[in-house]
Formats: structure tokens, C-alpha cells, sequence
């Protein structure tokens, strides 16, 4: 990428400043339910800042989400594989005639039955980070961790009050959790 803008531009694209980076991680076995009890995101303090479930239509399909901040800068959870089933269909009319269909896990790296929780950190304006702001930083965004302002937490378990519940009942509760 830098040969062509060198080529096209009279400028060092090492020295090019991002606009914006997006980074993602992959959470393999863990639904976005559980995360939305789980995570917390530090020093965010938009009115998305309690990370509570929405939904947006894609591909004709409902997906479940929740982010912390605004866009550019926000920390966005959501379930990769139904995102991916939601675009598939999309993916297979562009596919050649002559040619074999892809299955969703050829195209997508996974099978379709697969749990997985995708967090997405945006980073924009003026809140890119230093460590990676412009283009010839990129080669050591590896040492950069871009989620060190989020926690995942232990999801808590208050013990039910006896008084509430009652004896049985409380134990009962306790007992399925």
C-alpha cells in the first residue's frame, strides 16, 4: 500500500496520518449475552456508556449488539457468525454460474453453528493513538493493545434474600446458579 501511495502522491506515506482504525478480537465459545453482563469499558461516559443489548437489521436479519461510546471512538460487541449468516446469501448470488458454491465455513473461517462474540474497538478524530497514529507505526501495532481500557469482569451472583424469597425458594435459586 505505501509503494502505490508513493507512486500516486508526492508524499513519505510512512509519515501519513490515520483518519481512522478499527481493531477486533474474536471471543471463540462466548455468547454477547454473557459479555454484556461482563464487560466494562474504562473513561467512557456517552449515553451508550452502560453497553445495553440493540438491535440493527442486516441483511433483512435482527442482530443483537451493544457498544460503549459514539462512533468514531467506541467499543462495539456483537455476534460475528449470525452477522456473517446475515450476508452469506449476499455472497453466493455474486458467485459464478460455472462455478462451485463456497459453504459458510470456506467463506468465513468457521463453521455456522459456531459461538463467538466479536469486540470491535473504533479509534478516530483526534483519539487515535500515538503508538500507532500514522501509517509507518503500523509495522509495530503488534506490541499495541487496543483494548487496555476494556475489562471483562466475573459475572456476579448476588444470594438471593431469604426474606424476599423465602427459605425454599432462595435455596432454589442458589441452586440453579
Amino acid at each position: 500500500i505505501g509503494q502505490i501511495i508513493d507512486c500516486v502522491f508526492e508524499v513519505d506515506p510512512f509519515q501519513m496520518h490515520a483518519l481512522r482504525l478499527d481493531f477486533a478480537a474474536d471471543m471463540f465459545g462466548v455468547p454477547v449475552t454473557h459479555l454484556n453482563d461482563s464487560v466494562r469499558v474504562k473513561f467512557k461516559r456517552s449515553s451508550y456508556a452502560r453497553g445495553e443489548i440493540d438491535y440493527e437489521l442486516v441483511g433483512g436479519r435482527r442482530l443483537e449488539y451493544f457498544r460503549y461510546g459514539k462512533s468514531p471512538n467506541c467499543v462495539r460487541v456483537y455476534d460475528k457468525p449470525a452477522e456473517c449468516m446475515s450476508r452469506f446469501p449476499g455472497i453466493l448470488k455474486r458467485v459464478s454460474p460455472d462455478a462451485d458454491l463456497p459453504t459458510y465455513e470456506e467463506t468465513f473461517g468457521f463453521p455456522e453453528n459456531t459461538v463467538m462474540a466479536r469486540v470491535e474497538r473504533q479509534a478516530g478524530g483526534m483519539r487515535i493513538p500515538e503508538e500507532v497514529a500514522t501509517f509507518g507505526q503500523l509495522y509495530g501495532a503488534d506490541d499495541f493493545n487496543p483494548f487496555s481500557n476494556v475489562e471483562i469482569m466475573p459475572r456476579g451472583f448476588s444470594f438471593p434474600d431469604p426474606r424476599q424469597y423465602g427459605n425454599a425458594r432462595s435455596l432454589k435459586l442458589i441452586g440453579i446458579h
